[in-house]
């Protein structure tokens, strides 16, 4: 390979890393202006202590400290524990090197504070056996808790009917200067989100009647050992809370332009091993690929069976468009299990109906002819009644697939018991981000009127996002119809697509919350790659109010909460930026 021809091959890595590094720093600086509009006054904390005693239940918060290592950063770790405003608390410390300076540093705290003790044990089992607290977490020297993160988790569950049995909240980084950086507003609880990486953080509650459950590898330690927790754990609970505040600090060590903490070779090296032993306790047919980035993963699901895939595109026209969607489907397609459902929605170009009289002759085909005013909705509920397959994909005529396990991968991921839907990750012509999950609430109107949904990320480059969240499997309350592939079961269950009202928007967004209100996630596959000519066959068609305010009315609990995104991140724009 000349040099020319590898500088247009890393080219475009360099042009992605120069970016997402500009949008952190945008991140931080909007970040010192949230922590001085969000930081605790004294009369606040005065406040909380009193609130303490209204408390009916104060259970103990056993935090086991893990010296793994010698650590100048120790004092600074108790300190922040001592400094809670709830006071029901144990430190358990194993100091792992039994390093002089680190026993001194220690010895010194017990004198002061009796809920300080150093544990003769040398393994987390042996310590959580030891500990009398109704929850359990775990810090590390250089963490720092805030002052509020006990008295927060307390009073969460207080408030609940049935005690959490795992609890995470927000949290930042301190650099080398002192400066809070790089915050991490975490969505609720994401199953698929947790087997692409560990985003639920490093300090984590966890209910220690069912941790004694959990069998604890001895080889584990920090990131990973709360990783391996957390996936064993949900496994038997889906009491998994998580408070959306900045209550948690951990240092940085080293750099990383997706946001996550560097790690050793070795620390990497054992997560695929978590991963492949998570699967095999599920039962569940899997391979545990690379992510996009060091530290991230994804999972090629295999498949139970080869289920027919019933593929409906609605057409006008535009024989341009929708000739590369089928050409591709037929083409760049490694999932030959399909039947492909044309419905012409009114065309009246004589192109169009010489390019229906090819497609006549292909036995996987059926032209549908719909000869209604445009009503999106409706076309596909009826087209719906035709199709023969246990999965039904969505496809917009103005749809291109890029990679060639496109619709295998989403047939695999719409097997999975707990999963309503798949979304694609869509690019527009130039290759920037033009559909990579939708956010509730997103709007422009200053009013706040417009605020129903929108696409995070549109027009980003194809790289990193918040935290790496671009190219990672996870949740989201909705994805873009465009190309949705969901079983045929579900979508008669819960009424398909209302075409009463949303005949033209949103009727995407309403179909995927009324899934996630039976209890189905919805799904984002990054590595599903189409092209997409954003809605040439619709855009001239206006906004229709009544839409905006059927789904305003209907939905308007999830506006501002959406439990994928994280109320402290914006709603007037789709970057993820902070909300200040």
């Amino acid at each position: 390979m000349n040099i020319y021809k590898l500088f247009r091959k890393i080219a475009p890595f360099f042009s992605r890393h120069r970016k997402n590094v500009a949008w952190l720093e945008k991140i931080n600086s909007q970040y010192q202006i949230w922590l001085k509009k969000n930081g605790l006054p004294d009369i606040t904390i005065e406040k909380k202590h009193r609130e303490v005693t209204s408390f009916k239940f104060k259970p103990k918060i056993t935090l086991i400290l893990i010296a793994s290592r010698p650590c100048s950063l120790l004092e600074k770790t108790i300190a922040s524990v001592l400094e809670q405003i709830y006071p029901e608390f144990e430190l358990l410390i194993i100091n792992c090197f039994e390093n002089a300076q680190d026993n001194q540093t220690i010895n010194s705290f017990m004198e002061k504070d009796k809920r300080i003790k150093l544990s003769q044990s040398k393994t987390i089992n042996e310590v959580i056996e030891q500990a009398s607290g109704y929850h359990v977490g775990m810090v590390w020297p250089g963490d720092q808790l805030h002052i509020n993160i006990l008295f927060e988790i307390v009073k969460l569950i207080n408030q609940e009917n049935k005690a959490p049995d795992i609890i995470y909240t927000d949290e930042d980084k301190i650099d080398s200067r002192g400066e809070y950086i790089e915050p991490f507003f975490k969505p609720d609880w994401s199953p698929d989100l947790l087997l692409s990486i560990m985003y639920v953080g490093q300090l984590v509650l966890f209910r220690r009647e069912l941790l004694n459950k959990v069998t604890i590898p001895k080889n584990l330690y920090s990131r990973n050992l709360l990783w391996d927790l957390c996936l064993k754990m949900s496994e038997m609970t889906n009491r998994i809370y998580h408070i959306p505040d900045i209550l948690f600090t951990q240092s940085l060590l080293g750099k990383s332009i997706s946001g996550w903490p560097e790690l050793s070779n070795k620390e990497y090296s054992i997560q695929p091993k978590i991963l492949k032993n998570t699967l095999k306790r599920r039962n569940i047919n899997g391979k545990v690929e690379e992510g996009f980035f060091k530290g991230s993963y994804r999972i090629k699901y295999g498949l139970i069976d080869k289920p027919l895939v019933s593929i409906i595109i609605s057409t006008k026209d535009k024989v341009d468009l929708l000739s590369k969607c089928i050409n591709g489907i037929f083409s760049n397609n490694s999932y030959k299990n399909f039947e492909l459902i044309i419905i012409d929605n009114q065309s009246v170009e004589s192109e169009t109906f010489k390019y229906f009289e090819k497609l006549k002759n292909n036995p996987k085909i059926r032209l549908l002819k719909y000869d209604e005013p445009f009503n999106i909705a409706a076309i596909f509920n009826w087209a719906v009644r035709f199709a023969r397959g246990e999965f039904i994909l969505f496809m917009g005529n103005d749809t291109e697939p890029v990679t060639k396990d496109w619709l295998e991968r989403m047939v695999s991921y719409g097997q999975r018991d707990h999963i309503g839907a798949v979304g694609a990750k869509l690019l527009y012509p130039d290759k920037s981000i033009q559909h990579a999950g939708v956010v509730l609430g997103y709007g422009s109107a200053s009013d706040n009127s417009d605020r129903v949904a929108g696409h995070c990320f549109s027009h980003f480059p194809d790289s990193f996002g918040y935290f790496g969240f671009i190219n990672l499997a996870r949740n989201y309350s909705a994805v873009t119809g465009a190309c949705l592939l969901t079983k045929k079961s579900l979508y008669l269950k819960v009424g398909g697509f209302n075409e009463e009202i949303l005949k033209v928007r949103f009727n995407d967004v309403d179909y995927c919350l009324k899934l996630g209100a039976k209890g189905y996630y919805i799904v984002y596959a990054p590595e599903c790659v189409l092209y997409h000519h954003e809605s040439t066959s619709v855009s001239k068609i206006r906004m229709d109010p009544q839409e905006i305010k059927y789904m305003r009315k209907k939905w308007s609990f999830w506006e501002d909460n959406d439990p994928f995104y994280n109320q402290n991140l914006t709603l007037d724009s789709n970057d993820y930026t902070l909300r200040i």
